[in-house]
């Protein structure tokens, strides 16, 4: 079934990222997905995604004028949309999840703030960004507030092991010294304990996921996740009442920085509490950030889009506090909110880039 926009352009493909991937065909007002492909580590899954994508195209008797896909020079998809024979248009990740679930609405022309949190996305500085606040007008996007920076200690491999999430946390509160203590079952603890003692070692990332990752760790729930988002689903999974700490979150210029309720999670032995605190505090946190925005801006609407949109509590919180600021909170339907749904985004991001240049 397609997905109708609020307004027509030129055919576009899109590819997506690189994780969950589908593509995407935007012909007249409707924008057609194709099945799920998945994870673009294999060959074969890259060879899935091209068959998708031209089978779109033969299904609807589109004729394509470009193809776009995420900014990240190193992505599969990146690649494949390089050889595919259009005209490429790069997307800024986040600015595609907004994108995404505005289209949904028909709202993609209209002046917007976007919550962004995900995993991953490559900044416009070629930053690992996934805990943002844009101010978005059609092919305009600005970053105009962002989750504090964490360390990644092992960069990708902090991903899979939320134990080094929480141990850039200590390092950040002054108390490296409790790491190899906390993560003793950990043979990298005292490594990874060093690298975060020398600055500027590690790279850093405003990914809400990885501080999802932090807190899960910190509280005992995961240190290591089984499979991706495990930590985080288990955390969420004991979230029941959310209740933002008092004092919890401060605003440094950008920065939204939750090390105060990090450092409450920290001194905390029930994983249910810590959760029902980390949740609500970042809840709050967002929505006075966007609050913030709004009162500059104008905008009344607020799209939320990435990944960390699945997670109950945290969507249904951030919706509820934004209407009860008088905010118009908009979220995924039919499109994943998480990169499932971000070719979507792609396509509509690419016809407006047209149309600006017409």
């Amino acid at each position: 079934a397609a997905i109708r926009l609020g307004s027509g352009g030129p055919d576009v493909l899109a590819f997506g990222g690189h994780l969950k991937v589908a593509a995407c065909l935007a012909t007249g007002r409707d924008a057609f997905l194709s099945p799920h492909v998945g994870d673009l580590d294999h060959p074969s899954a890259v060879a899935a995604l091209d068959s998708a994508a031209r089978h779109l195209i033969t299904l609807t008797g589109a004729k394509p004028v470009a193809v776009a896909h995420d900014r990240h020079p190193d992505f599969a998809s990146t690649r494949l949309a390089e050889r595919f024979g259009l005209r490429c248009i790069p997307v800024q990740h986040h600015h595609a999840h907004a994108l995404a679930v505005a289209a949904e609405h028909g709202a993609e022309r209209s002046k917007l703030i976007a919550l962004t949190l995900d995993g991953f996305g490559l900044g416009d500085r070629h930053e690992a960004w996934g805990g943002e606040v844009l101010a978005v007008e059609g092919a305009r996007c600005e970053r105009v507030a962002h989750l504090g920076l964490l360390a990644e200690p092992g960069g990708d491999k902090a991903a899979r092991e939320p134990w080094r999430m929480a141990a850039a946390v200590l390092a950040a509160l002054g108390r490296s010294d409790e790491i190899n203590s906390r993560f003793a079952g950990e043979t990298a603890a005292a490594t990874v304990a060093a690298m975060l003692g020398v600055s500027g070692l590690c790279k850093t990332t405003t990914s809400a996921g990885r501080w999802f990752d932090a807190a899960a760790a910190l509280s005992g729930v995961a240190l290591k996740n089984r499979h991706e988002g495990d930590a985080a689903m288990r955390f969420e999974a004991l979230c029941d009442a959310p209740e933002a700490l008092p004092g919890g979150w401060r605003r440094d210029g950008m920065a939204i920085d939750l090390l105060p309720v990090m450092a409450d999670i920290a001194m905390t032995e029930d994983p249910r509490r810590a959760s029902n605190r980390f949740h609500g505090t970042m809840i709050a946190a967002l929505a006075e950030a966007v609050r913030m925005e709004a009162e500059k801006t104008g905008a009344s609407i607020v799209v939320l889009g990435g990944g960390c949109f699945v997670n109950r509590p945290l969507a249904e919180g951030v919706a509820a506090a934004l209407k009860g600021i008088g905010l118009r909170p908009l979220m995924a339907r039919d499109a994943p909110a998480n990169d499932g749904g971000l070719a979507l985004g792609q396509v509509v991001a690419a016809r407006l880039v047209l149309e600006g240049e017409n």
